[in-house]
């Protein structure tokens, strides 16, 4: 690799970050200010030599910046300006500065007629010499053309191809919903023209921001695909050139699915030169879930703060064990909320993430919440739980999750599973009658509630007890709670010998008798819980009742549970079960 290795050491907020082996595709992650835009700066100053103390760097060749705030201008461009600013795009990008374009002709503002510095906190032109660059790659082919013939007499078949521009074109119409059209020279200016896909001619100036940075972007690799046709034309041996390209924040510009395609594109570009006896590398810095979820193993590293690695090196790998990371994206849905330098909390379910939202408006301030869904998954979750847990803790990671009451049987480990001490999150809401009421009022209207005989948060206890009581709701939560002690299934439409039928219809006639037992005991002790309004209020599914008591206002469980969340944070009532939980997680997460 052109850059095999570095080390940066005490650079403001980075205090160690170092990698050894540094692979063809490098993605690093990490929250706001942790220091990856710093990182690609002190890469750029310091390749190929370690120019500053503190840093070193094993590596080649001078690397391609692409700094995060980018800013293409707009401008005609004179016949003349490639002639007398004659460079390759690539060149642009390795300066420390912009280089400027002449301003003879007047229409060129004075920044980009100076130069500007190139650095991760001003305002980058790079991209508005795109223009200038194909106008003078049109001037080099048709140079060669006169070349070529003035030679021979004849442009012979194959010595050029049909179409110069291909690369670029196949390009554009990949990422962009354009086709390139031609560079046309129009009286002394040149123009670039591309056809949208309402078939109108578009010129390079009307480019939205977006379409010009992707341009930008990734121009590099057809200028070089243009380059070598150009130079076998001239029966010249295509330039060998190893690139190191530093881009910060390549995804601002690409809704998700051109995420995907441009990280494959990186790929196939390291492919292609690999296949030319060249080396190509990528370093980039983001913060797009997409790029950090398709990211393989040993392309993906997070970047987190000097306090959360506890002096050790700030720029990690999830893990080194490809399977392993498998289990955590199985386990997480995705793996980019490891990014965000704050530890991730699970919930059982996108209601339970939603509710604790609410009831605790400042919770995402400490944690990144992800739900759980389906039991399914959570015993998933339980069960792979520490193949993967230790590890992620070594490297900086915190993950915990609180699991509904009925989970109390599971063991603790590691002390980063949680149990809560009621049914579910929902119990808590039960608890405050003033919410509930206030909550219905608001979306039934005062009127209304008053006619279905509810004046009060008393009549809302007397309510919420009448629910209680009702058979249906103990019908239900008796369903519910059986149903958790029903495990596996027999499929007897395969083919059986009678021994097996006879196991079978054993086992079954042992399984019925205990679920007849289970439910005997489970009747009994929910008919000893309704006699205490507070004791059901914590241990009946608070899923259940709330469900009911909105089915008796015909209104959606869960808008009613996000209502009365909301309702206890207005009135400063977050439960105290609630606060001392997240509290405990808090300083174990410290």
């Amino acid at each position: 690799m052109p850059l095999k290795r570095f080390q940066i050491l005490n650079k403001g907020i980075i205090k160690h970050a170092e990698c050894d082996q540094v692979p063809c595709v490098m993605i690093i992650a990490g929250p706001n200010g942790v220091g990856k835009s710093t990182l690609l700066e002190i890469l750029k100053r310091n390749i190929p030599l370690s120019r500053e103390g503190d840093v070193k760097v094993e590596a080649t060749g001078t690397p391609l910046y692409v700094p995060p705030h980018r800013l293409p201008i707009s401008f005609e461009l004179h016949r003349l300006y490639p002639v007398m600013t004659s460079r390759k795009f690539r060149e642009t990008l390795k300066a420390d500065n912009f280089p400027g374009f002449p301003s003879y002709w007047g229409g060129i503002p004075h920044y980009l007629s100076s130069g500007t510095s190139r650095t991760k906190n001003l305002p980058d032109f790079s991209s508005s010499d795109i223009k200038r660059r194909l106008a003078e790659i049109d001037i080099e082919f048709n140079r060669v053309l006169r070349s070529v013939y003035d030679k021979r007499g004849e442009i012979p078949p194959n010595v050029l191809p049909s179409d110069i521009y291909k690369p670029f074109r196949d390009f554009v119409e990949r990422f962009l919903h354009l086709k390139f059209e031609s560079v046309k020279l129009e009286g002394d200016y040149y123009k670039i023209y591309f056809v949208n896909r309402l078939g109108a001619k578009v010129e390079f100036n009307e480019l939205s921001s977006g379409e010009k940075d992707i341009v930008a972007t990734l121009f590099p690799f057809t200028e070089k695909k243009i380059e070598n046709e150009l130079a076998r034309a001239r029966e010249e041996t295509p330039p060998s050139e190893d690139i190191i390209v530093l881009i910060d924040g390549p995804d601002e510009y690409l809704h998700p699915s051109l995420q995907r395609s441009f990280l494959e594109y990186m790929r196939e570009q390291v492919s292609e030169a690999e296949k030319r006896g060249e080396k190509l590398q990528f370093i980039i810095t983001t913060h797009s879930p997409t790029l950090v979820n398709e990211a393989g193993f040993e392309e993906l590293f997070i970047m987190l703060f000097p306090d959360q690695v506890a002096g050790m090196n700030q720029l990690v790998t999830i893990s080194t064990d490809k399977e392993k990371l498998r289990i955590v994206r199985n386990l997480l849905g995705e793996i980019s909320p490891l990014a965000t330098g704050k530890p991730v909390l699970l919930l059982e379910g996108p209601t339970d993430v939603n509710v604790l939202r609410l009831l605790v408006s400042n919770i995402e301030k400490d944690f990144t919440l992800l739900p759980l869904s389906g039991i399914k998954e959570i015993e998933s979750f339980i069960g792979n739980f520490e193949k993967v847990i230790p590890e992620l803790k070594l490297r900086g990671f915190v993950i915990h999750a609180i699991l509904d009451g009925h989970h109390r049987e599971v063991e603790i480990k590691f002390d980063v599973i949680h149990i809560w001490p009621v049914a579910c999150i929902e119990n808590f809401l039960l608890f405050d009658e003033e919410a509930i009421y206030e909550a219905i009022k608001t979306l039934i209207g005062p009127v209304d509630l008053e006619n279905r005989g509810i004046r009060s948060k008393e009549d809302i206890k007397k309510l919420i007890c009448e629910i209680i009581k009702d058979h249906s709701l103990k019908e239900k939560e008796c369903e519910k709670r059986l149903s958790r002690d029903l495990h596996g299934k027999y499929n007897l439409e395969l083919p059986l010998t009678e021994n097996i039928k006879q196991k079978v219809q054993s086992s079954l006639e042992k399984r019925v008798e205990r679920v007849r037992r289970r439910l005997e005991e489970t009747q009994q002790e929910l008919e000893r819980l309704v006699q205490d309004l507070d004791k059901a209020r914590r241990e009946f599914d608070g899923k259940l009742i709330i469900g009911e008591l909105g089915r008796r206002f015909s209104v959606k469980r869960e808008e009613l549970s996000y209502l009365i969340a909301s309702k206890i944070n207005e009135l400063d009532r977050v439960p105290i079960e609630v606060s001392e939980l997240l509290d405990h997680i808090r300083k174990l997460s410290q």
